[in-house]
């Protein structure tokens, strides 16, 4: 209501001054006209410029916080003046920008959200820039360096908002001038997480084959490669699927564990050597060693005597007759058994060398005389034995050798034909028992004694027989 009174009593005053001013300026020019000097005839009289009044309006606004100020009026000096001064209420003259002018401006910046793709990359984003100069109450200029297509002029109490050029995903930002103060208007960078590297697994499968060998187990490898995603929503790098790779073959070195498990061996069969009480129709020498050779041993044999050693290259190794020690070792690669054994000591006999072996010749049973009867008596005569003695006798011819009585090797008997040349069956059993060895010699020597005793029991109990029959 103030404000409205003041604009009328203000509008009131200029018409009444205005007025004023015109009929002052009549009255002059009817007074001028009246008392106008005598000009002399020979003179020349200046024209007369008629006087057109100007007519000026002012259109007067009143600011916000200088209402109040009622004795703050204009009035106009020179209305021919594009110029229109006041009073400032200390008799000077100032301009139309009044000392109680609002000048509040200020900038802003909206940058809409970092937007990310598939690979973790910002894209451009918008920029809006906003000049505020609602709270001024005067226009104020807004200028941008370097972006003159910015500046603008915002009247009193408006707001203006523009799109700006994109911003880099690395961020940057603006300055705004406005009323000689700077308003900086930065903009954050998007941040863009660094990819991680694939995470690579590589398994050892299971070892398909173990070369003892070459000190090498063969298996295989396969590889699983896990690689990341772009997660938009925390903007951070996730874990991905895991891709399976090809099996590939590779190898390595045993572990003491994996030797003592596939690298442990042994003799299979125990080394023996040539004799006189063996054949061996497989050898192709008559004195030898045999071994069974195995890639994963080595064998050795020394000669006992000589110590010369042999390497065994076959499963028959030729010697000369003696005493040897063969020892074997595990090769390169292998390791032998616990418990296994890695020596034996042989004895190599030349089987050539050895005295042949005949076969025995059986010897016939003697068939017993009939014994002589008198008289149709049933005693039986003087020398002959009854039914029992003839079984007892018969059995004793025929289960015992001839007993060789001679001294000087003649056959003595049915029991040898010198003439033959063939020896006599105890001289056959001798030269078989001088073939084996001593315990048996021994053995077979008290069989033979045991035997004779035995028949010599049998021939006097069946002297005796004979001559009791003969003396009855």
């Amino acid at each position: 209501m103030l404000k409205t009174f003041l604009a009328a009593l203000a509008t009131v005053a200029l018409t009444v001054g205005l007025s004023t001013v015109v009929v002052a300026s009549a009255s002059a020019e009817d007074t001028e006209a009246t008392v106008a000097p005598v000009v002399a005839e020979t003179e020349a009289i200046p024209p007369v410029v008629p006087i057109v009044d100007e007519v000026v309006k002012i259109a007067l606004t009143y600011i916000s916080g200088c209402a109040e100020d009622t004795t703050n009026t204009w009035r106009v000096r020179n209305p021919s003046s594009a110029e229109v001064l006041g009073n400032d209420n200390n008799g000077g003259v100032q301009s139309n920008s009044p000392s109680c002018a609002i000048i509040t401006p200020s900038a802003t910046i909206a940058v809409t959200e970092c937007v990310y793709d598939s690979n973790g990359k910002a894209a451009f984003r918008e920029v809006r820039i906003t000049f505020d100069n609602s709270k001024s109450n005067v226009p104020v200029a807004f200028t941008v360096p370097w972006f003159a297509s910015f500046d603008r002029t915002v009247a009193a109490g408006e707001t203006v908002a523009f799109r700006a050029s994109n911003i880099w995903p690395t961020g940057g930002g603006y300055s705004v001038v406005a009323n000689g103060q700077t308003f900086t208007l930065p903009i954050a960078r998007c941040s863009e997480p660094v990819k991680p590297a694939d995470e690579v697994v590589t398994v050892a499968n299971v070892p398909k084959s173990f070369d003892c060998a070459a000190g090498m187990v063969n298996f295989t490898t396969t590889t699983y490669t896990t690689s990341h995603v772009f997660d938009a929503r925390t903007v951070t790098w996730v874990q991905g699927k895991t891709v399976e790779g090809p099996t590939v073959p590779s190898t390595r070195g045993f572990t003491q564990k994996e030797t003592a498990e596939h690298c442990a061996t042994a003799a299979s069969e125990t080394p023996r050597a040539s004799s006189c009480s063996t054949t061996d129709d497989q050898s192709p020498y008559t004195r030898w060693i045999h071994l069974v050779l195995d890639p994963a041993l080595e064998y050795s044999i020394a000669n006992d005597q000589t110590d010369v050693k042999t390497v065994a290259t076959s499963n028959y190794v030729e010697l000369a007759v003696g005493n040897y020690t063969v020892r074997v070792a595990a090769a390169s690669g292998y390791l032998l058994s616990p418990g296994a054994i890695d020596s034996w000591s042989l004895t190599v006999a030349d089987s050539a060398s050895c005295a042949p072996t005949p076969s025995p010749t059986p010897t016939p049973s003697p068939t017993p005389s009939p014994s002589p009867t008198t008289g149709g008596s049933n005693t039986p005569a003087q020398g002959a034995s009854s039914g029992g003695d003839e079984i007892i006798a018969a059995a004793a011819v025929s289960t015992l050798p001839t007993p060789d009585v001679t001294t000087d090797g003649a056959a003595g008997g049915s029991g040898a034909n010198p003439a033959s040349g063939s020896p006599a069956p105890g001289s056959r059993v001798d030269a078989v028992l001088k073939t084996e060895n001593p315990m048996f010699v021994s053995i077979g020597h008290a069989a033979i004694a045991a035997l004779t005793v035995l028949l010599l029991c049998a021939l006097i109990l069946l002297v005796r027989r004979y001559r009791a029959a003969g003396n009855q």
